[in-house]
């Protein structure tokens, strides 16, 4: 049976650097904000990114996820401690 595209793939276990890691393709965020209707201004406070559809944060993400972070929501997940992975570089193989 063949496999899915990485792209298509919820979550990828992959190799770099002779080391597993977990890279998620997908995650959930939470993103508190303040509105005030006497004033123009919308204060957001801390941001949470969830793995899929957990509550914990993700080691790693594709670099597809980071750059929907980034262009949707101004969030970048390397500010967040969590490593950003291109798993189509030559230095990364799909398990």
């Amino acid at each position: 049976m063949p496999s899915l595209k990485p792209q298509l793939q919820e979550r990828l276990t992959v190799e770099r650097d002779g080391e597993e890691l977990e890279v998620f393709n997908w995650v959930n965020i939470t993103q508190h904000s303040t509105v005030r209707g006497h004033n123009p201004l919308v204060q957001t406070d801390a941001v949470e990114i969830g793995a899929g559809d957990a509550s914990f944060s993700p080691d790693a993400v594709t670099a597809w996820v980071a750059d929907e972070l980034r262009d949707e929501f101004q969030v970048d997940p390397e500010d967040h401690g969590i490593e950003v992975v291109d798993v189509e570089s030559d230095e990364v193989n799909v398990l």
